[in-house]
């Protein structure tokens, strides 16, 4: 809260913009869910299925499905529930980067590279 209290007294507004690559080298040092920001609640986790460590797509909206197998996830029916994989974090690069923009307004992360943009609040 001192952050944002910080940001409207100066009037300068401090985005976080955290590139795709960042946020598989998270989720690939620390194996937990990562969240994408601006995404409507889709986040990316490694589970294992079948014996297999696999990238997931979750809460994804189900009317981009046919979007994400057109960049080459796939689905597997597993307990009656479609869920979405990657074959390869090259493919989940591409189906982040489709999703949004993806920038979130937070304190910086310092495991994260990341890039800090300084805007002029409107």
């Amino acid at each position: 809260m001192v952050l944002v209290e910080l940001r409207e007294a100066l009037g300068v507004g401090i985005e976080q913009v955290v590139t795709p690559s960042a946020l598989i080298y998270r989720l690939q040092r620390t194996g937990k869910p990562v969240g994408l920001p601006n995404s409507g609640g889709v986040t990316i986790q490694q589970s294992r299925v079948n014996g297999q460590m696999r990238l997931e797509i979750k809460g994804f909206e189900p009317s981009r499905l046919g979007w994400y197998k057109s960049l080459g996830c796939f689905t597997e029916i597993v307990q009656f529930k479609t869920r979405l994989f990657a074959p390869n974090a090259d493919m989940l690069l591409a189906a982040i980067d489709g999703l949004s923009p993806i920038a979130a307004t937070a304190v910086p992360s310092p495991t994260l590279p990341v890039e800090v943009v300084h805007r002029a609040a409107a």
